[in-house]
C-alpha cells in the first residue's frame, strides 16, 4: 500500500479534487471469509496527508446520512428472479426476502419482515452513547440482525478522538482564539 499511495500521489494525488478513501476488507458474501481485524484507515490516510495527497474527511463516514441503505424505508432490491430483498450483501439469507413483484409490478412485501430492517430499538447503553444520533443503532441492520444481542456499535465509535485528530491534519478544523480587551 506504501508503494501504491507514494505513485499515485506522483501521478495525481496533489490535485485537490483527487480523494483518497480506504476501507478495510470485509465479508460482503456468502462465504466466511477472513477479514482485517485492525482498522487501517486511519494510518494509510495518514501516510497520504504527510505525502501531500488528500483524502476523504472522516467526519462524512460519521453523518446519519451515512446509514445504509437497507435501514431505510422503502428501498428495495429486486433480484432477477422477482423476488425483493433489503440487502445486496444478504442475497443468500431468509430474512433478507421480504417478497416479491406481483402481477403488474405491484410490490408485494412483508412489512413485518421490513420492519426488522428499518425500525431498530436503542438499547440503554445506547441510549447513553455520545454517538447514538450518527448510529441509532442501525448503522448496518445486517450486522445488527446477526448479531448476537440487540445492540451493534458501529465501529467508528471509539475512533472518534482519531477521527478529530484526522480533520485536523486536513485541515478542516479551524481554530479562533478571541482574547477579550
Amino acid at each position: 500500500m506504501e508503494e501504491y499511495i507514494h505513485e499515485s500521489i506522483i501521478n495525481f494525488g496533489k490535485c485537490e479534487n483527487i480523494l483518497f478513501a480506504f476501507h478495510n476488507i470485509g465479508n460482503w458474501g456468502e462465504r466466511n471469509s477472513k477479514i482485517i481485524e485492525k482498522d487501517v484507515r486511519f494510518e494509510l490516510a495518514s501516510k497520504v496527508i504527510e505525502q501531500g495527497g488528500h483524502t476523504v474527511p472522516f467526519i462524512w463516514s460519521m453523518t446519519a446520512s451515512n446509514l445504509c441503505y437497507a435501514s431505510i424505508k422503502n428501498h428495495y432490491v429486486i433480484g432477477s428472479d422477482g423476488l425483493v430483498y433489503k440487502c445486496t450483501v444478504a442475497l443468500y439469507q431468509a430474512n433478507n426476502i421480504l417478497g416479491r413483484i406481483g402481477r403488474g409490478g405491484k410490490l408485494l412485501i412483508s412489512e413485518n419482515k421490513e420492519s426488522l430492517w428499518v425500525n431498530s430499538t436503542e438499547t440503554e447503553e445506547c441510549k447513553s452513547c455520545s454517538v447514538l444520533p450518527i448510529c441509532m443503532n442501525n448503522r448496518c441492520p445486517l450486522k445488527r440482525l446477526n448479531a448476537d444481542s440487540l445492540q451493534y456499535c458501529i465501529s467508528s465509535k471509539d475512533k472518534t478522538s482519531d477521527m478529530i485528530l484526522m480533520l485536523e491534519k486536513q485541515n478542516l478544523i479551524t481554530y479562533e482564539i478571541g482574547i477579550e480587551v
